[in-house]
């Protein structure tokens, strides 16, 4: 009963209606994967028989009707034929069997897949807040690893306990209605079973809770080694680093090994009672002194069902294992079921002249506040600066915009409607945003800039006169593959400058109406930031509107507002006249 409560239940709430419905589907042919190998071990006993007693031709009925209705002529011609039937049907038997587990992988696998996505949609719509606390190396491991574990560790396990079991359930009532001698002896079997699982039980938790901590924690340190590459050979803390590397891979090492001893070894066991139990068959023969035709019969039907209850009794021990050992996968991946709150349906959101901020507060839970009583109202074409020391909120300020954070007070109007959750999506469409440290895909140059857009697809034209305006002309044409160029992994072969001037690329490819820059020019000299603001103001004059924050002094001139933001507040300013 715990099993179901632990188990199977938590298993099946995993799972959409859809997958649920089609779980029921395969289990008749689950039940026919059953028969089929019960079948095949009982399509020997008729020969057996045969063997012994050659008379049974004659006085066993179901024999007699089969070789009256073929009019065979003799015993060896209906032995001959029986055998050719049996090798005939263990062929169709094995066809069948791997269509049905091609069905099962099907199944396990296509679930894997739609666990993953859900994974994958609950982690895109997790509100800024929840995310930026995330360890993203393992919300990483868990997508990529729990539904593969659940579909080979989970529910194919579960799968073989089904059809493994029904088979055992099958032989015994068949072997008990035919013979209950050899039911008794081959049930010996289970005893051994349930005295090894009570003496690795906790053997068995400690190392699903190996599992749950180790291996993410493994791939967690391994990522932070690639990512601090150079700070760690530089500082030379290599061996700090691997040692906790080395620590975790030993304790998964000793469990992998112990699960693999306790599965391997579990058919050893199996084998051993099985022959015991013949053993003991063998003496009840003898003490009770049946007949030798009696004893060969016994002893075949024993032989015969052990051949293949033993592989059964291990691999449920083992499916049983598997599941007792990535208990945690289910505990994983409940977490990740998704409830959407509703909203309501999309509304149109157009930004054709103003952008309010009325009375805007913002401050995390429990934290101090980060912005405070904040008003502003930007106009349509026009090129705002932020600029205030560190921490003063502009960073917070532009995830309010965007709406990846809400405000605690105040409202946000455009074009004088408020900005509600139900314009969220109309309102994105309008934004465009280049952070200080862009991320750059491990990709082609085209994808970066055309960003989420087939290549093939792409305005290469269009592209190619963005960095000629970012003056990356030149280097565009140096390049070996040009557009098709790759900059390896988070474009480590690039300097800042270049990142910051490919996400400016990205953002003005966007044809977005309101850019968003947060210390975009950061990493690039004068001269080229004072070309990337001429730029910027081309696109001001196509009625873009630009906000950035900065903390260069020096650029304050290409901006029609100067607002400077101090604990929480603005004040407006006015630039230079010179910008004029």
């Amino acid at each position: 009963m715990n099993f179901l409560k632990t188990i199977v239940w938590p298993s099946l709430m995993l799972l959409e209606p859809e997958y649920r419905r089609k779980g029921l589907f395969l289990i008749p042919f689950l039940l026919l994967q059953s028969l089929l190998d019960v079948l095949s071990v009982a399509s020997f006993a008729p020969m057996a028989l045969l063997i012994v007693r050659p008379e049974s031709i004659r006085v066993n009925n179901f024999l007699l009707r089969f070789y009256e209705a073929f009019s065979f002529e003799n015993q060896q011609s209906f032995a001959l034929a029986g055998v050719a039937a049996i090798a005939f049907f263990f062929l169709v038997k094995h066809g069948i069997s791997i269509a049905i587990t091609g069905v099962k992988a099907r199944y396990a696998f296509g679930v894997s897949a739609f666990l993953s996505q859900r994974m994958l949609d609950h982690f895109m719509d997790l509100p800024y807040p929840e995310y930026s606390d995330l360890q993203s190396s393992l919300e990483q491991v868990k997508i990529a690893h729990l539904p593969v574990s659940f579909a080979n560790n989970i529910l194919l396990a579960l799968m073989t306990l089904l059809t493994e079991g029904l088979i055992l359930l099958i032989m015994l009532i068949s072997l008990i209605i035919y013979d209950w001698r050899s039911a008794i002896f081959l049930m010996i079997i289970i005893v051994p079973a349930i005295v090894f699982y009570r003496i690795i039980k906790k053997r068995l938790s400690t190392i699903n809770h190996s599992l749950k901590t180790n291996y993410p924690g493994l791939i967690h340190h391994v990522l932070q080694l690639f990512e601090n590459f150079i700070e760690i050979n530089l500082y030379q803390k290599k061996e700090y680093f691997i040692k906790k590397v080395r620590q975790l891979t030993h304790e998964l090492h000793q469990s992998q090994v112990l699960q693999s001893i306790l599965q391997a070894n579990s058919f050893r066991l199996f084998e051993t009672t099985a022959a015991i139990g013949l053993c003991l068959l063998i003496l009840y023969s003898v003490m009770v002194q049946t007949s030798p035709e009696t004893t060969v019969v016994l002893l075949g039907l024993y032989t015969a069902a052990g051949f293949r209850a033993v592989p059964s009794f291990n691999r449920i021990f083992v499916a049983f294992l598997q599941i007792k050992t990535n208990e945690h996968v289910l505990t994983g991946l409940a977490k990740f079921k998704i409830q959407k709150e509703e909203t309501g349906p999309p509304l149109p959101v157009h930004f054709n002249s103003t952008l309010e901020l009325n009375d805007i507060s913002f401050r995390f839970p429990e934290k101090p506040v980060i912005l405070g009583h904040l008003s502003m109202t930007i106009t349509k074409g026009q090129r705002i600066a932020l600029t205030g020391p560190s921490g003063a909120g502009k960073t917070t300020l532009l995830l309010v915009v965007m709406r990846f954070l809400k405000q605690t007070q105040g409202e946000i109007r455009v074009d004088g409607i408020p900005l509600e959750d139900q314009h969220l999506i109309s309102w994105r469409k309008h934004l465009a945003y280049v952070p200080q440290h862009p991320v750059i895909l491990d990709g082609s140059l085209i994808e970066n800039i055309a960003f989420g857009i087939d290549p093939e697809k792409a305005d290469k034209e269009k592209i190619a006169e963005l960095l000629r305006i970012l003056d990356l002309g030149a280097w565009l044409a140096e390049l070996p593959d040009g557009l098709m160029t790759r900059f390896g992994e988070r474009g480590i072969k690039l300097s800042g400058g270049q990142r910051q001037r490919l996400a400016i690329a990205r953002a003005l490819y966007s044809d977005a109406d309101l850019l968003l820059f947060d210390e975009a020019t950061s990493q690039v000299d004068a001269v080229t930031e004072k070309e990337v603001h001429e730029a910027l103001k081309a696109s001001a004059h196509r009625n873009k509107t630009l906000i950035l924050v900065t903390h260069r002094q020096s650029s304050l001139h290409f901006f029609d507002k100067v607002f400077q933001l101090q604990e929480g507040q603005i004040l407006e300013s006015k630039p230079e006249s010179s910008h004029a």
